[in-house]
């Protein structure tokens, strides 16, 4: 995604463009003589005034009172003497990233918004006769240079990453002492894997054909192996050296029985189906990992957390870096409990409290995840995570997943709004029970 961003020195605005079309829903319409105009913290000089009714919230930060009016523009004042330090007509059409027509009109109701080094207005609520708009633009300090992209070691892991890739979870058995292929081997393997995966195509008969249901246009599974360090890996699971996962604890094995035994075909209730059917949990994590397609994340740094954003099932994660301690034991949450802390140029997270229900692998409530991220280059990130459940697993192991920058814009995966399949079944079953031998 290329992010334009207006650019703001308070005296003057260089450039701009918009981040994203916003539908004003929770805009209210009619007048009310009642409502007073808000003057200056200070004093507005006769100029500063203008011949706009400022209806929006004022924001301030130091020495600047930042509002929107009903005349479509942004004004910046001086708290020292009310003069307009900056503004900007958002009276006009905006060409958006995600393509939408998109115009700027009158501000009323939410202010201004200031965060991360950047200010957030949301222009076209057209309350109390202003005119109606639908459009978020974002406003950043522009020194006039481009910013250079992020470097081998950087802390920066703002951005789009691509987790595709065709290198298996666990290695092979035909590969189990080979933890990296050569550069024919990959090729060699990558052409038979794109071959055996190929959903379009149209032999083995009409049963075989229809199990392949979905074109393989659906699917994101990438197109090459995934490399470390130069290398190209045979499993994403580095550690233990075999490639593959630990076995089980018989704790697990017992865990997994009982589990299976409410599922077993039954169809009496939702909760009785996977927690994919019902559109809870899929490879979004934490930990991340593949998925037949969605397989982006969006890192967004702010300063006191990290967002891990995920386009499958668009799943937000908050990981605090502010040096919070860990929520208490018995709250449990889907995605655990996140907290970050820097080594060096790599983000450590540390994620516990999982609930029951989410069963990564088949872990338990008791797992213990640890997360690496590390910028490797411009359009490279190195991400790991070793598991550690003594419940769960016989030892702690880790896999990687490198990651690269990608330009692709993220979807939201809008599962509940499309989950046919779920009543379906649930229908189907009550049809099988009404067909049965009585």
């Amino acid at each position: 995604m290329v992010h334009l961003i207006l650019s703001l020195v308070l005296a003057q605005a260089l450039s701009g463009a918009t981040l994203f079309e916003n539908h004003c829903a929770a805009c209210h319409t009619g007048t009310d003589p009642r409502v007073p105009t808000v003057a200056a913290l200070r004093q507005r000089t006769p100029e500063s005034i203008a011949d706009a009714l400022t209806l929006a919230a004022i924001t301030v930060m130091p020495g600047v009172v930042f509002t929107g009016s009903n005349d479509g523009a942004i004004r910046a004042y001086s708290t020292k003497n009310g003069s307009i330090v900056w503004q900007f007509d958002t009276n006009r059409d905006f060409d958006t990233v995600n393509g939408v027509k998109a115009n700027g009109a009158s501000m009323s109701g939410p202010g201004p918004v200031v965060a991360g080094g950047m200010l957030y207005v949301n222009s076209g609520c057209g309350a109390l006769g202003g005119r109606p708009g639908n459009v978020l633009l974002a406003f950043g300090v522009d020194d006039g240079a481009a910013p250079a992209p992020a470097a081998s070691g950087s802390r920066d892991l703002e951005g789009i990453w691509s987790f595709a890739t065709l290198t298996p979870f666990e290695r092979p058995a035909e590969l189990a002492a080979k933890p990296y292929f050569t550069v024919e081997e990959a090729a060699a393997f990558v052409a038979d894997t794109l071959a055996r995966n190929d959903r379009d195509r149209r032999d083995g008969g009409a049963a075989v054909d229809a199990a392949r249901g979905v074109a393989d246009f659906w699917f994101d599974r990438g197109t090459g192996v995934a490399t470390l360090d130069g290398r190209k890996l045979t499993s994403l699971v580095v550690d233990p050296p075999d490639g593959r996962v630990p076995p089980v604890t018989a704790e697990a094995r017992a865990r997994a029985g009982a589990r299976n035994a409410t599922r077993d075909g039954a169809a009496d209730n939702p909760e009785n189906r996977s927690l994919q059917e019902r559109c809870l949990s899929f490879n979004a994590g934490p930990p991340i990992n593949l998925g037949p397609y969605n397989n982006f994340v969006q890192l967004l740094q702010m300063p006191n957390a990290v967002i891990v954003f995920t386009e499958m099932i668009h799943d937000a994660r908050i990981v605090w870096t502010d040096g919070r301690p860990h929520l208490p034991p018995h709250v449990k949450l889907w995605l655990g409990d996140s907290r970050g802390r820097w080594e060096g140029n790599t983000l450590v997270v540390d994620t516990t409290n999982f609930t029951e229900k989410t069963g990564f692998r088949g872990s338990s409530d008791r797992l213990h995840l640890v997360e690496r991220f590390t910028r490797t280059g411009p359009d490279t990130l190195r991400y790991e995570y070793t598991v550690d459940d003594p419940a769960t697993f016989t030892k702690p192991w880790t896999a990687a997943l490198p990651m690269t920058k990608s330009d692709e814009r993220l979807f939201e995966y809008v599962c509940h709004d499309g989950n046919y399949a779920l009543p379906d079944i649930l229908r189907g079953a009550r049809y099988q029970e009404k067909q049965a031998p009585r």
